[in-house]
């Protein structure tokens, strides 16, 4: 909720038009959303369509060399529209489709898609190697119940205990997470933190820590597992055999899938019996750092003894040598029978949003008109984590064709392909800095490689807009015009319908307006409007590619919400009067059925779904119809079961061909092409590498990835340290406060101490998303005072998955600055834009 005084938000307020209630709460603004206001008013926002001074498409000058470094000029509108359209229209005809680079997330590629095609690249982004078999082993993702695939929300407190790895929700998502956990906390259910530091979110639930060195968890599950099977044997009760044997395929090689090609299975792979190594906690700790102890109470908690929930967020997943941990996390909860009942699970439960709430979809967003036009190229994706260097180097090889949130049997073996980007359209998409070492390899790529015009359309001065020849400015979702007499007509939210999620399914209770509160600022326009302008200036009739209007989009897509109501039936959430219909000139049908005036909506804000304690029709057990009818209620995988071993994960791995060691059907471990192991010049004598410490690259409270890194309100607030253990720093006569030198065989980045005890020994953390600041007196050896993390990733390619982003797999190394302390991030200049009236 923000208020308004005379066309100005003054301050964000939140949920409070409602009791706050367990089964309804309200919901709270984290410190990113309270700062908010900022993103509309503050130094970072864009204001005018502006022009690189010496990029000028008409006489031929395009002066690459100078991205980063030129002045800016202020220019028209109508200037900056019949730039990018002439120099779209003639690149498209010059150079093809395959000359044109398109990065976003909403609906501009229908229009690239209508002018014959645009390359785009893909990477693992935020779920790493998780989503590539999801199907394959039977985990669900997008759709039905959605990518959460957990217990609802009221289901936790029934857990005796819930086990989280890989996330810190109380930094990195929105909503309520810490408090339904804590819920669950005080009716009795107790908590076990994985991972290399003691977070918040962990120190908040009194959970138990169990150190774990990042991108080491496939051994650390294999060793779970090793002392369950050890445990059943000796005590018993531990293994539910009953539940493998009719739920799952390749534990033993009495349930084994028909289309395994291999006579192994998971249980004698574990034992050792195929490679005389058994998967021992003493075995697992080497690589791990976990004390052989903590690797035997895990596996006497995952047991089924105990009623367990097994969560986890992605940061696991970022690493290479991943592509096996989840089929191993979901054996081990599989061997305890965590599915599929009240009390019991395993999935992404500490993800973003859906932290600690899933479960179905109780709203969703109405009609979705715009069509989609299938990209003619779409199958040529270029592997993000080396996009960059393909682009400067000209040339690239494709190992899917596909989008690589699908699943991994669109894998193909490695085909060549030249490589000539003359035109990248950015859309709200700051690639230049989430892409891998954009700073060094896509710094040369804009410099030095073929491409003659960068457009962006943004909100914020990113590190992609620095670089930029074009920058069309656009609304905030707080701003828009419904009124002709007071300019063009624009609705706000015009990127995205909800969280990024243009089917407007979503997994909150909550569902946000999307209203213009303000008029827009400055002289920027919705990205609607800048679509459809484009669309005239290139020459072709914007209604075969946004075939409705901005307004009429928006309010079919909010008007024909509903949600789920108590009999289960989806139902209108809102009613609409013809008064409204008149008011948005729009072609829409009165509507009764509804349990709220829309126009009420439209002031309040949100929706909120009604929750019960006790006999709520909403409470979903995930998997719990297979587990109740596995005949009448099949998963995704071949044979419709858990597949723990599973040839089709083997094969869509392996036809990529990028490991002479062919990977298994089920989760076995291999040497990790980047990680705690290859630190060493030699492991088995230990000897140090040159790189000998580990980088985790953390969602922090200051930013959403690069979103927010101009708050001064959040810079004064926060500091942006490296995170470094207390012994570590002691070696290096390294203090709190300190500046500190990180570098690798990438780059190097400046950075504050923030030294801890919380933190692994060998293990150091950076905040991720700081906007680049490269100081480039040294061309051959820039360096970032910004401490953007990205700055150290390389383009390491790992075991199997041709694009699995290592973020949290980084070698570095570090030492304390000889040079002048850095100043705090809030005395330091905020990224901006100055430019020249022309």
């Amino acid at each position: 909720m923000q208020y308004v005084v005379d066309g100005v938000v003054v301050r964000t307020g939140t949920d409070n038009s409602h009791e706050d209630t367990e089964e309804t709460p309200q919901w709270r603004s984290c410190t990113r959303g309270r700062s908010k206001r900022q993103n509309v008013y503050g130094v970072e926002r864009l204001k005018y369509p502006i022009k690189r001074k010496h990029w000028n498409p008409d006489d031929k000058e395009y002066h690459p060399e100078l991205r980063g470094k030129d002045e800016w000029e202020r220019i028209s509108w109508d200037e900056a529209i019949r730039l990018a359209g002439s120099e779209i229209k003639r690149i498209y005809s010059d150079y093809g489709p395959e000359s044109v680079l398109l990065t976003t997330y909403y609906a501009l590629p229908n229009l690239f898609s209508y002018l014959g095609g645009y390359y785009s690249w893909e990477d693992t982004v935020s779920y790493g190697s998780y989503t590539a078999t999801c199907e394959t082993l039977g985990l669900s993702y997008y759709g039905e119940p959605g990518l959460p695939a957990m217990n609802d929300r009221l289901d936790l407190k029934n857990a005796e205990w819930i086990v989280m790895t890989g996330g810190n929700p109380g930094w990195a998502s929105t909503g309520n997470p810490l408090y339904y956990f804590q819920l669950a906390r005080d009716s009795g259910t107790q908590y076990a933190y994985i991972g290399p530091t003691y977070n918040v979110s962990a120190a908040a639930l009194d959970a138990r820590w169990v150190p774990l060195r990042n991108g080491t968890d496939t051994p650390f599950w294999l060793a779970v597992a090793y002392e369950m099977i050890r445990m059943d044997e000796e005590l018993g009760d531990v293994i539910d055999w009953d539940f493998l044997n009719k739920y799952c395929l390749g534990f033993d090689m009495e349930h084994m899938p028909e289309d395994a090609v291999e006579n192994e299975c998971f249980k004698d792979y574990v034992l050792g019996r195929y490679d005389s190594v058994p998967k021992t906690p003493e075995w697992a700790t080497e690589m791990c750092g976990t004390p052989v102890e903590d690797i035997t109470w895990v596996a006497g908690i995952m047991s089924k003894r105990h009623k367990t929930m097994l969560l986890f967020s992605f940061a696991g997943f970022r690493c290479t040598g991943s592509e096996n941990l989840s089929q191993a996390m979901m054996t081990v909860a599989l061997m305890g029978g965590h599915a599929g009942k009240s009390g019991h699970g395993f999935g992404p439960g500490l993800y973003g949003q859906f932290a600690a709430n899933g479960g179905e979809h109780l709203v969703r967003f109405g009609k979705y008109d715009y069509p989609t036009i299938d990209n003619p190229i779409a199958e040529k994706v270029i592997p993000g984590i080396k996009g960059w260097t393909s682009i400067a180097d000209g040339h690239y090889t494709s190992y899917s064709s596909a989008n690589l949130l699908d699943a991994a049997d669109s894998f193909h073996g490695p085909e060549e392909h030249d490589l000539d980007i003359r035109l990248w359209y950015s859309c709200s998409n700051n690639s230049l800095h989430t892409k891998g070492n954009g700073q060094l390899e896509g710094v040369r790529a804009l410099r030095e490689g073929n491409i003659e015009c960068v457009i962006s359309q943004d909100m914020f001065v990113t590190d992609t807009v620095m670089f930029s020849d074009l920058v069309l400015p656009v609304t905030t979702p707080w701003e828009g015009n419904l009124d002709p007499n007071e300019g063009d007509v624009m609705w706000a939210c015009n990127t995205t319908a909800m969280d990024g999620d243009t089917n407007g399914d979503h997994n909150k209770e909550i569902f946000p307006s999307v209203h213009p509160i303000i008029k827009p600022m400055f002289d920027t326009k919705s990205d609607g409007w800048i679509w459809r302008r484009l669309c005239g200036e290139i020459g072709i009739d914007e209604k075969e590619v946004f075939p409705v209007s901005e307004v009429q989009f928006w309010f079919d897509l909010t008007a024909d919400a509903t949600f789920r109501n108590e009999d289960g039936e989806f139902q209108h959430i809102f009613n609409v009067r013809q008064e409204t219909i008149d008011k948005y000139g729009v072609d829409y049908e009165v509507q009764a059925d509804g349990v709220m005036d829309l126009e009420d909506f439209f002031k309040q804000g949100y929706f909120s779904v009604d929750r019960k304690l006790e006999g709520d029709p909403h409470v979903f057990i995930k998997y719990k119809d297979f587990i109740d009818d596995p005949m009448a209620n099949p998963l995704s995988t071949t044979s419709g079961k858990f597949e723990i071993y599973s040839q089709k994960k083997a094969d869509s791995y392996n036809v990529c061909g990028l490991s002479e060691e062919p990977i298994k059907g089920y989760a076995n471990y291999y040497v990790p092409t980047n990680g705690y192991v290859k630190s060493f010049a030699n492991w088995e004598s230990k000897e140090p590498g040159e790189f000998p410490f580990l980088l985790s690259q953390t969602h922090y409270l200051r930013r959403a990835h690069t979103q927010n890194d101009g708050s001064t309100w959040l810079r004064e607030a926060l500091e942006n340290p490296i995170f470094i253990n207390r012994s570590d720093a002691d070696a290096k006569g390294i203090e709190t406060g300190d500046t500190v030198r990180v570098w690798n065989e990438y780059g190097q980045i400046l950075r504050q101490a923030s030294v801890l005890s919380s933190i692994m020994p060998g293990c150091v953390a950076l905040p991720h998303g700081p906007h680049f600041d490269l100081d480039e007196t040294d061309p051959d050896n820039p360096i970032d005072l910004a401490g953007s993390e990205a700055m150290l990733l390389g383009p390491e390619v790992s075991n199997y998955h041709y694009a699995l982003s290592g973020y949290n797999t980084t070698l570095c190394d570090f030492e304390k600055y000889q040079g002048a302390p850095m100043p705090r991030d809030c005395d330091r200049l905020i990224a901006h834009i100055d430019f020249e009236e022309n």
